[in-house]
């Protein structure tokens, strides 16, 4: 019984995190389209919208810590876990990258794009593209 409990608690962190990979997408498409757009207010709700990040990353590396606690898993289903924890962080990093877009976005404002930030949408093109590579594959 302990296994089959232990098999939906890996269930649900898997699921978490495919949830936080698609606000992190969100918000990386959101900043890139701010910045393009100079769309002030949707870069407003992306430097909101990383506290929501930051709370996920929070709450499963909680439920992470929760399962290694109380099931005592084995060594590939303690591999897995650590590796979810790594996962999350990363996640949590592009979000902060996708808040730094965005607070870039309100400091430039209406001016023309510098030249050299051209290519930040070709990057976040790549970014988004492997997340769904990963979501896809994931786990």
């Amino acid at each position: 019984m302990a296994r089959v409990e232990f098999d939906q608690e890996l269930e649900r962190l898997e699921t978490e995190i495919k949830i936080m990979a698609s606000t992190v997408e969100s918000a990386i498409e959101k900043s890139i389209n701010s910045l393009l757009k100079q769309d002030m207010d949707l870069a407003k709700d992306v430097i909101k919208g990383d506290d929501v990040i930051d709370k996920m990353c929070g709450d499963i590396e909680d439920l992470c810590m929760s399962i290694l606690r109380r099931q005592a898993p084995l060594a590939s289903d303690l591999r897995e876990i650590v590796s979810c924890m790594y996962v999350i962080e990363e996640l949590e990093r592009i979000g902060d990258y996708a808040e730094g877009i965005a607070v870039l976005t309100i400091k430039i404002g209406v001016r023309p794009l510098p030249t050299d930030l051209v290519i930040i949408p070709k990057m976040s093109i790549k970014t988004i593209e492997i997340l769904r590579m990963r979501q896809i594959h994931s786990l």
